[in-house]
């Protein structure tokens, strides 16, 4: 079950994750994104140094540079026929044990599965393991920002959280006296001036919403977004109600507003 470890830097990643094919690399540059990084870090410095995952070599039939890796790995049966077999995927967002990837850098293998990776050098460290195990558990997403980075003022044009806060919360949630300072229904304050600190990478008050592993608000990740399944409505049993509980069910027009928002990052307005 996976539980946040924001707190892990996302540079363990960097180490001989695919030491087995790796050369030295240049110093990995930032990148916005959570893939981004493990792309910059990992990807380009040992697996594409090592000219074992390029898009000529392809060993095990994978490509990990730039703008392939994800696909590559995301959803994708392995090349090895044990583990399409077995039912594994490379990458299995939300499901660490259906992800070949962490089998193979783990070395537990069912027999024809292939050799524990890297090849030729010591066996991942078990922080490392954890941190990959993480990113999977979190969603596997190809655009959440890092763990523990902050979020940047809103793209022209996108989704601001005034106009969330103005068309959904005042609207629908504090205007029917659940959600206000005072009321604080299900521990949560929607009023201006708390709801973005009470929603935003914050764990949900329902046991069941905090098992899966989901948010009040995931930045980037409309899926791991617990406010969006409270007013759509698409809930597991001990999720409680949909939400309002007073008036009518928002319309797809917020609903996707909502979306989009978490989407573009959930970010705050610019000050000013």
């Amino acid at each position: 079950m996976w539980k946040p470890k924001w707190d892990r830097a996302v540079g363990v990643f960097a180490a001989l994750l695919f030491a087995g094919c790796a050369g030295e690399g240049p110093p990995a540059a930032e990148d916005e994104t959570w893939f981004g990084q493990i792309q910059s870090d990992v990807f380009d410095q040992s697996c594409l140094a090592g000219a074992c995952h390029n898009s000529a070599t392809r060993a095990g039939n994978l490509s990990l540079v730039p703008g392939e890796s994800y696909d590559q790995l995301i959803d994708i049966e392995p090349d090895n026929n044990a583990a399409r077999a077995a039912g594994l995927l490379r990458v299995l967002p939300d499901a660490v044990a259906s992800s070949y990837l962490v089998a193979k850098l783990t070395g537990d293998l069912a027999s024809g599965e292939g050799a524990q990776m890297p090849l030729g050098a010591p066996p991942i460290p078990p922080e490392q393991i954890a941190t990959i195990e993480a990113w999977i558990e979190a969603g596997a997403s190809e655009t959440a920002p890092p763990p523990g980075s902050t979020p940047g003022p809103p793209a022209p044009g996108g989704p601001s959280f005034s106009d969330v806060q103005s068309e959904i919360f005042d609207a629908s949630c504090v205007s029917s006296s659940c959600h206000n300072d005072a009321t604080r229904a299900g521990g949560l304050s929607l009023a201006p001036g708390s709801s973005f600190d009470e929603i935003v990478g914050v764990e949900p008050s329902t046991a069941t919403a905090r098992a899966d592993g989901l948010l009040l608000v995931a930045p980037s990740d409309v899926e791991r977004s617990f406010l969006l399944n409270k007013l759509t409505g698409e809930l597991s049993p001990g999720d409680g109600s949909a939400m309002p509980l007073v008036g009518s069910a928002l319309p797809d027009s917020k609903i996707e507003l909502l979306r989009s928002w978490i989407a573009a990052g959930a970010r705050p307005d610019p000050a000013g």
